[in-house]
């Protein structure tokens, strides 16, 4: 094949996840041309993948009919589908090229929330995706996704650093998420910042989305002294430099726990309203979750479910000591950090 197309609009997180498709793409045909097609926002992260030789961003539906006739002069002979949603379907049915696309297994993952049938345990989202390799005759055993951060985001986190009067050495708070059910509390992030800064006196870098701002620094004043700074801004690049150097990451169920895995960070994730179940937990060489697997967990398939309950105890019964302990295990792992 000289030309193959993958498809993955978002979110960060599931782009992520895809990272080790590339690879194997590239493997089983080192002479094709791999394209990748995803939202604008996530351009820069694409720029961190080894192995896609162009990025095709799409922006809206006003500009979708000048995007498929681009693509169309490429002359794919494959689309590998790995959204699989209706959207994604219309582009690659325009393009006229052999197509292959990811199942969503939705029905377990309805299961794992509605009925609570554990053992119909939905694939991992990266053996989800490799899945659709099968029909090409490729491997599907998949490395670990891996992220290079470039020159240009380094220097940029170190110009953020300095005018931001931020340490060397420090750790990431990564306290955002998608929706705001899926965020631990601020008194659990300021029971374990002052863990933290008691043991080795670390402080705390939090890092959010733009929108995340105004949460991040009432958060900052909660944290006092052992919050280092706040970083919210719209470069995935900057942040992704700013994990890189973390000594570790703590992170709420959010794209910055598969970015910071992938850049081989020691990084736990914390499940409250979502549940590892449901097949997006990290993966990493020194990745991890903790949940305290409440009976009502999974509440729904993205968190997006205001708590029924007198109070949030997917979150509330997390004891920050143990969250402390669960991250000194991850960093101590003997492994080789990718």
């Amino acid at each position: 094949m000289r030309h193959i197309l993958i498809i993955r609009f978002g979110s960060l997180g599931d782009i992520v996840l895809t990272e080790p498709i590339v690879r194997q793409l590239r493997k089983a045909f080192p002479d094709s041309q791999i394209h990748y097609l995803t939202k604008s926002r996530f351009g820069e992260l694409l720029s961190m993948f080894d192995g896609v030789d162009r990025v095709h961003l799409w922006d809206s539906e006003a500009t979708e009919s000048k995007l498929v006739a681009e693509l169309r002069k490429v002359g794919f002979d494959r689309t590998i589908d790995l959204h699989n949603n209706i959207r994604s379907a219309k582009i690659r049915s325009s393009l006229g090229a052999k197509w292959v696309s990811t199942r969503k297994e939705w029905f377990k993952r309805f299961a794992s929330v509605r009925i609570k049938w554990l053992h119909t345990k939905p694939n991992h989202a990266i053996e989800r995706y490799g899945r659709a390799l099968e029909s090409l005759g490729i491997s599907t055993n998949l490395d670990l996704p891996r992220l290079i951060v470039g020159a240009e985001f380094r220097m940029k986190w170190a110009e953020f650093k300095v005018a931001g009067n931020i340490p060397e050495d420090y750790f990431v708070i990564a306290a955002g998420a998608a929706h705001d059910t899926k965020q631990a509390p601020g008194e659990l992030w300021d029971q374990v910042a002052r863990l933290i800064a008691d043991e080795n006196g670390l402080r705390a870098l939090l890092v959010g989305a733009p929108n995340e701002k105004a949460s991040m620094e009432e958060l900052k004043a909660k944290l006092g002294q052992n919050c280092a700074g706040v970083l919210c801004e719209e470069s995935i690049g900057l942040s992704a430099a700013a994990l890189e150097r973390a000594r570790f990451v703590l992170s709420n169920d959010s794209g910055s726990a598969h970015l910071a895995a992938a850049l081989g960070k020691p990084t736990l994730a914390l499940f409250g309203p979502t549940h590892p179940i449901l097949g997006f937990a990290p993966r990493g060489a020194r990745a991890g979750f903790y949940s305290v697997n409440e009976y009502c967990s999974p509440c729904s398939l993205h968190g997006k479910r205001h708590c029924h309950r007198e109070q949030r105890y997917c979150f509330t019964k997390m004891e920050a000591r143990k969250i402390v302990e669960q991250i000194k295990e991850l960093i101590s792992k003997d492994v080789d950090v990718q």
